[in-house]
Parts: C-alpha cells; sequence; structure tokens
C-alpha cells in the first residue's frame, strides 16, 4: 500500500538518526539513498548526507546550506511557514514481509531488491504526472519539475513485527528548467495515490513472481498463497493497534476511511526499539517456525515460472484491460488515465505484467479505439478563499459500448419528446379543481406532465415538496382520460411507498424490465409509466426501459431529484434527460415545519454546508463529540430523549454505513431491554437477537410474503420452538408470520443506513455525520428525513479544527452524468442563451 502525509518537522531527522551502516549488528535501519531526477539536477547520489537533507527541507541549498531557494526559506512560524515536504510510504503486504523474514540471506536479498525496484517504478510514476510547481501570479501557471526522493528503507514496525516499508522523503522545493528553484505543488500525489500504489503493487507482484512466489489477489492487493493467515495475524500488532483506534472512532473496521487511518497512524507513532536486525530475524523466525514456516519450506514452495511468450503477454493485457474496464463501467460512465491506471495495475498482480507493461498497456489502450476520448472535465474549481489559485481538470475516457447505449437511449428520447400525447384542458382543470390544497408550482407541473406535447416527461422536485401528491393529481388526470399508469422505482421500499402516496401500481425496476422482457407485462400507447426516484437509475437500466416503452408508444414521466443519493451503477441519465427534453420543478419544501430547517435543506441541496451546520449549531442541534463511539453514545441518547425507549418508530436514526447501523442499532436494543420494553422471548437472526417487541427492517424482497426490501415494522411474537416472528407492518398495518428458517433477512430497525431513509418521512430523525461516503448528496438527504426535529453529530477527527473537514466533505459534490453530458458540454454551453428541447446528438 501507499500512504502519504504532509512531512512534520522533525520527521526527516528521525528517519536520518535510525540510518546505522552497521544495522544489522548494531540496530537501527540502513541509510538513505537518493533517487530522482531532482536529486542530480542538486548532484545528490548514493547515501543521504544529514545535512543536506536537513537543508533542502529547511529550504536552502543543500551544499552551501545558505542560498535560499524558496522565498519562506527556514520559517518555521508565523504566517507562511515552510511546508518541509511529503513523506511517502510504500509497505510491503505483510505476507510479503514475512517471506522475506523467514528466507534465506540470498532470497531476502532478492526480496529486497525485488521491493526496491517497486517503489522506483512507483515514484517514476508520481515524478512523471505529480512534478508539477505554480509560477507566475498567483501560481496560475503549471511547470513540470523534476522530484526529488530520498528513500529510506524500513524492515519493522513500530510494534516489532516484520514489515518492509520503503518512506520516500520528497523536499519541497524543485529547479526549473531555467535554473530557478522553487517549492513543488504536491496535491498531484494526492490526486495519484491510489494509481501510484497500485503500480508499486503490480511491479512488487512481478518481481516475487520471478522469484518463484505464488501470487493471490486480496481485494485491490495481493498475497502469498503459502503464508499462513494466522501467521499474518500474529505479524500484525501495529495494524490492530490502528485498528483498535478506527473501532473507538469509527464504530467499526469499514467505516474508518483511509485518511482517519493515516492519522491514526501519526498520532499512534512511537519510536523504535532499535534492536540490531539479526537479533530481530531469529526473533521473528522462532516464531514463524511454531506455524510451520522456515526457509526451507519457503524455498520448497518457489515455483519460477517460465517467462510469458509475446502472444501470451498480449493475451494477459487484453485480460486484464477486459477485467478494468468491467469494473470502471460497473460504476462510471466515463474516467480519468489515473483511474485506468489503477485497476490496470491492480488487475495485472501476479499475472506477468510489470509496471511498464502496465503503463505500456494504459498508454496503447487510450490511443486505441477501445476507448473514446471525451474532452477535459473540471474536478477543482479556482477558489482564492480556500487557496485554490487555479482550475484543475482531467481528460476523461469511455468507452464505444456505453456511448453506444446512451446513444440509442437519447435517439429514443428524442424520437419520444417529438411524438404527442396529450390529454384535454377541461380534464386537467376539472381535476385541479378537486385539489385546492395544491400549490401553484403543483399545479403547474401536473400541467406540464399531462398537457405537455411529448412521450417524455420529467419532473424535478427536491426533497419534500410533495411530489407524491402531485404524482396522485396526474394519476386521476390520466385515469379520466383512459389511460392506465404503473409506476417503478430501484428501491422496492420506494416503489411501494408510490403505489401507497400516489396510488399507482408499481414494481422495482428491475423487476418491471424483467416482466417486460418476458412479454408478462405489455404495454400500449395506453399506458403511462412513471420513474420515481429517477435519479438513482444508472443507465444501462434506465435504457433498457425506455427502450421497450419508446417500442410500445407508451408514455414515460421521470420524478425525482439529481442532487439526492446517486445511482451505484454507471451514469446518470435522469438529469441528463430533463436537461434535454425541459422539466417541472418543484422547490417549495413543504415537510419540515420550522422556516429555518427547510432553508437548511436547501442549502445542503445546494453543497453550502457550512451555512446550514451553522444553522444548527446556533440552535444547539449539532453535536460535536471526542471520537467515534461518543458520536454513536450522543445520538441514542438524543433518542432516548425523543421518546425513542417507548416509541420507537417516531424516531429514526441515520448512519451511512451498514456497520455503524448495526452498532446503533444493538446500543438502542440494550437501552430498550433494560427498560423493560423488550420480551425474553426472542431469536437469533442473521447476526442479531430478535425479541418481542424490537423494531426490525427487512432487507430482501418477498413476494410470497408480500414484503419488500426495506420495509419494517414491531415484533409482535416470537416462537422460539417454531422458530417464527409476528411482525406488524408499519405500511398498512398488516400482520405477517416470518418462519426465520425460511428468510432470515431481518435486523434491527432503531437506525437506518441512508439509502434505505430515501423516500421515508417520520417525525424525527438524527444523523451520524463523518464517515468516507459522507458528500452534499448523502447530507442533503439525511437532514430531509423529518417533519421535525432533526440533530446532527459527528466526532471531532470528523469535523476537523472548526468544522473545517465536515464543510468540505458535507460540500463535495460526487454527481454522476453520461459521457454524452461530457461530449455536448461546450455546445451546451453555448445554448443555454437560447435553451432548446432537442436533443443534440453526435455521430
Amino acid at each position: 500500500m501507499l500512504s502519504i502525509s504532509p512531512l512534520s518537522s522533525g520527521r526527516a531527522e528521525y528517519y536520518l538518526q535510525l540510518a546505522n551502516a552497521n544495522y544489522y549488528q548494531e540496530g537501527g535501519e540502513p541509510p538513505g539513498q537518493w533517487y530522482g531526477q531532482g536529486a542530480r539536477e542538486f548532484g545528490l547520489a548514493g547515501e543521504v548526507q544529514p545535512e543536506h537533507l536537513e537543508r533542502l527541507c529547511e529550504g536552502f541549498h543543500p551544499h552551501d546550506g545558505v542560498t535560499p531557494l524558496v522565498r519562506n526559506a527556514g520559517r518555521k512560524e508565523g504566517s507562511a511557514p515552510r511546508k518541509p515536504g511529503d513523506d511517502l510510504t510504500f509497505s510491503m503486504p505483510k505476507s510479503a514481509s514475512i517471506a522475506w523474514a523467514c528466507a534465506s540471506d540470498e532470497l531476502r536479498s532478492k526480496i529486497e531488491q525485488a521491493d526496491l525496484r517497486a517503489v522506483r517504478q512507483a515514484l517514476d510514476y508520481i515524478e512523471q504526472t505529480c512534478g508539477f510547481a505554480r509560477v507566475g501570479k498567483q501560481g496560475l501557471v503549471r511547470q513540470q519539475v523534476p522530484l526529488t526522493f530520498a528513500l529510506f528503507r524500513h524492515a519493522s514496525s513500530r510494534a516489532g513485527d516484520p514489515q518492509i516499508h520503503t518512506h520516500a522523503v520528497c523536499p519541497n522545493v524543485a529547479v526549473h528548467a531555467d535554473g530557478r528553484t522553487t517549492a513543488i505543488d504536491s496535491t498531484g500525489f494526492y490526486h495519484h495515490k491510489m494509481a501510484a500504489g497500485a503500480i508499486y503493487r503490480a511491479a512488487l507482484a512481478e518481481g516475487l513472481r520471478q522469484l518463484g512466489f505464488a501470487i493471490e489477489r486480496d481485494g485491490p492487493s495481493f498475497q502469498l498463497s503459502h503464508i499462513p493467515e494466522a501467521l499474518t495475524e500474529h505479524f500484525s500488532k501495529r495494524r490492530a493497534e490502528i485498528e483498535e483506534q478506527i473501532l473507538k472512532r469509527a464504530g467499526a473496521l469499514e467505516a474508518g476511511s483511509a485518511r482517519m487511518a493515516e492519522l491514526i497512524t501519526l498520532e499512534t507513532r512511537r519510536a523504535k526499539e532499535e534492536r540490531p536486525r539479526s537479533e530481530r530475524l531469529t526473533e521473528w523466525q522462532e516464531i514463524a517456525w511454531t506455524y510451520g514456516v522456515d526457509r526451507e519450506t519457503i524455498a520448497a514452495h518457489l515455483r519460477a515460472p517460465p517467462p510469458l511468450t509475446p502472444s501470451e503477454k498480449e493475451r494477459v493485457r487484453t485480460s486484464v484491460f477486459a477485467e478494468a474496464i468491467r469494473d470502471l463501467s460497473e460504476h462510471h460512465a466515463h474516467w480519468s488515465e489515473k483511474d485506468l491506471t489503477q485497476k490496470i495495475a491492480e488487475a495485472a498482480q501476479g499475472r506477468g505484467l510489470d509496471a511498464r507493461d502496465v503503463l505500456e498497456t494504459v498508454a496503447n489502450k487510450l490511443a486505441s479505439p477501445d476507448l473514446v476520448p471525451l474532452g477535459r472535465l473540471v474536478t477543482e474549481q479556482r477558489d482564492l478563499a480556500k487557496r485554490r489559485y487555479a482550475e484543475r481538470s482531467e481528460d476523461r475516457y469511455t468507452t464505444p459500448e456505453m456511448l453506444r447505449i446512451e446513444r440509442e437511449m437519447l435517439e429514443r428520447v428524442n424520437r419520444m419528446a417529438d411524438r404527442n400525447s396529450t390529454v384535454g384542458e377541461r380534464i386537467v382543470t376539472g381535476v385541479l379543481g378537486l385539489r385546492p390544497t395544491l400549490s401553484e408550482e403543483q399545479a403547474e407541473a401536473v400541467r406540464h406532465l399531462t398537457t405537455r406535447p411529448g412521450l417524455v416527461q420529467c419532473l424535478s422536485g427536491k426533497a419534500g415538496t410533495g411530489k407524491s401528491y402531485t404524482l396522485d393529481t396526474c394519476r386521476l388526470v390520466w385515469e379520466l382520460s383512459g389511460k392506465e399508469v404503473i409506476g417503478c422505482a430501484i428501491a422496492g421500499v420506494a416503489a411501494d411507498e408510490l403505489r401507497r402516496s400516489a396510488n399507482i401500481p408499481s414494481d422495482t425496476l428491475a423487476m418491471t424490465i424483467a416482466r417486460l422482457n418476458r412479454r408478462d407485462l405489455v404495454l400500449t400507447p395506453h399506458h403511462v409509466v412513471v420513474i420515481d426516484e429517477a435519479g438513482m437509475a444508472p443507465t444501462k437500466a434506465m435504457a433498457d426501459l425506455i427502450a421497450h416503452v419508446e417500442r410500445s408508444g407508451a408514455k414515460l414521466v421521470l420524478v425525482g431529484d439529481a442532487m439526492q443519493l446517486q445511482p451505484i451503477g454507471a451514469g446518470g441519465p435522469f438529469r441528463s434527460i430533463a436537461e434535454r427534453v425541459g422539466d417541472a420543478r418543484l422547490v417549495q419544501i413543504r415537510r419540515q415545519r420550522e422556516e429555518w430547517r427547510r432553508e437548511a435543506v436547501h442549502a445542503f441541496s445546494r453543497g453550502e454546508a457550512k451555512a446550514a451546520l451553522v444553522a444548527y449549531l446556533e440552535r444547539e442541534q449539532l453535536h460535536v463529540t471526542e471520537d467515534r463511539s461518543g458520536a454513536m453514545l450522543r445520538l441514542v441518547e438524543q433518542w432516548k430523549a425523543d421518546g425513542g425507549v417507548e416509541k420507537p418508530a417516531e424516531t429514526l436514526l441515520l448512519a451511512s454505513l451498514n456497520v455503524e447501523v448495526r452498532t446503533i442499532n444493538r446500543m438502542c436494543q440494550a437501552v430498550r431491554l433494560e427498560a423493560g420494553q423488550l420480551g425474553e422471548r426472542a431469536l437469533h437472526v442473521d447476526g442479531d437477537r430478535i425479541h418481542e417487541g424490537d423494531r426490525i427492517q427487512f432487507t430482501k424482497r418477498s413476494r410470497a410474503l408480500g414484503i419488500e426490501n426495506g420495509f419494517t415494522g414491531d415484533v409482535l411474537r416470537v416462537d422460539e420452538r417454531e422458530r417464527t416472528l409476528a411482525v406488524r407492518l408499519d405500511k398498512g398495518g398488516r400482520e405477517v408470520t416470518i418462519r426465520t428458517e425460511d428468510y432470515a433477512h431481518i435486523r434491527l430497525a432503531y437506525c437506518s443506513t441512508v439509502h434505505k431513509a430515501q423516500g421515508r418521512t417520520v417525525e424525527r430523525a438524527h444523523v451520524l455525520l463523518g464517515g468516507p461516503l459522507t458528500d452534499r448528496h448523502l447530507a442533503y438527504v439525511q437532514a430531509s428525513r423529518s417533519r421535525g426535529e432533526t440533530h446532527l453529530v459527528i466526532d471531532e477527527p470528523s469535523a476537523g479544527p472548526q468544522l473545517r473537514d465536515a464543510v468540505r466533505t458535507l460540500s463535495r459534490a460526487r454527481q454522476k452524468d453520461l459521457a454524452h453530458d461530457l461530449i455536448e458540454l461546450p455546445e451546451r454551453q453555448q445554448e443555454q442563451q437560447a435553451p432548446s428541447r432537442r436533443i443534440l446528438m453526435r455521430p
């Protein structure tokens, strides 16, 4: 793996103090070595001399120590203190470090050489893609510069486990082609971190494979197949220490972000015990022997592979590229070169390709017909207040197949938009007269969806604006005009809500498409098909449904909010279609009773998290705790204060990750059990113990039981002998009996993920903010679930100083779009002054 952090003052000196040429017998670690074109520009090579590195980090010339190379050289305090540099740390997979520790001296040396080659190849990639400095007024001009690295190769973790890792210290200074010296722009390190780490692992995996080790994929990384998992766990005390802190702060390992892990790593650092490496190796080998691993077993498992022939290597490249594209296309309509580099490098591990092969494959594919360049996408806007002096952009790519799917979908929409299917004005006027509580914008939306020409119409409505009531009115208009209205949504619970609140017979989008494919459902020109929560529909599913609707001559109505939760799959067709054909809009929020809460929801939807958080803070409804466990406790305390113990259905707790949800659910259950609100009879179901009186949620659809994924209810009775639960559903109050041996997709429902709660409205909803999924879209949905009170709770590591990290993550937009949106962006920007309903297509 690769971790990157700013180089704190004195960190380079620490690495220098550990350096000892006689580290094997006396302790410490090997002396550092210079690497990179920048080192050559400064006349630095071979072993790192302490004064040279210290001077560069302070901003002075490495040889004389007095010539300043940057304007703030030597400044450690004040308004503009100098940043010494960055620490890029490459760590071997634990199984490879164990093999190194247990191998013979000769094999150990070869493993070290393979690791050093991998580190250098990854640094070459970083220098090529991230070696830039900003010059000119406000740093608007980026110039490529060589980078300097001091490599410190260490063999143990701070807990004393075998852990080969290399600290690549990059001083914050560079020499330009014209001889000038400036600071570097290190932001690229963080943008390319995942790709660079994947290149390191691919190169290391190939080096170890050439030595005869069997390589197995392990998620985005790899492991050596013959190292026992139990031994790996034994030698992971440092990782266990970090995970313990993540558990305390995040509630669960999966809830901790990579950034949190890096911060904890820095906070929990302690000085290494400087024991001779020979002594450490003896100790590690004795431990490994008890697990059946020693130099003989290591050597016995080595099988040097024959070199790949050119045709074999080409087949591997083709296979690796296909795997990478499948991974990318499953979730995105388009991607960057670094995204492709990361995925190809991950797929290449142990397949006979090194870093050079990976980069050559990327370059060849980018220039081939297998990928289509779409143009440049601005990924970061210029913002002087945040010291972003220039916008950041990158080239984006997609596949011909993705473009074909999109093109056919949009062409169908274009044809449907030109066909007419309207209802009489008299019917619309009559129905509107029956609904006097409709607002002016809701009435206008009804007219738009029912009388506007075209067989495809869109309704964009913010959370809590009354989309369901508007749709119910449209349904009545269509039915009085002789139409048959059917509905669908991504989630079963959303489809059921559409059925309940708008009286439209509905199913999931997947089931609707399946029924159409089987011809169990046959559309005609007399049908109106409504897709609710259309903003969550991915391109492929939307394209399939549109094809069926167009062929039948039916009418399609898309309803949603492009700023709420984004599609899990590739693309975001709802927003794109709405922009092309036009849409009715509902912006007047009605759900929240208090005006300031409605405005806070608006602020979150616009990405103005600071204004929203300040509003909650001023009213003492934003709570910041010391750590993640404290945040969950504070959330449960608020739930108790609101009567959640006695009436849990009226207060919903929200968290972004399933692991957090499960922890909070068990905390709430324990409180209710202690208060005597739960019965003694209980069953173990899917990892939870479900009591009489518990609130539960169903996590998988069952047509036989008449329940949808996301349905909730109260457990009325538990039969321990028959292993059944009698549950009263919230929807309609219907009672169902669940045989848990046949259906075990049940969990506690005091707390829910946001995805499960989209479309729900409750009296009170309290939110655990923070976590790796946090963004503008998630915050918007979280803040808009309740009519009454919403309290927000966040831990200090997630909030950051003065809430800066919370504002940044809660304002971050990760909106998905189509590849065609990027192609057509210049043309559509020109047409904004004269919007057209027709879709612009490219050949």
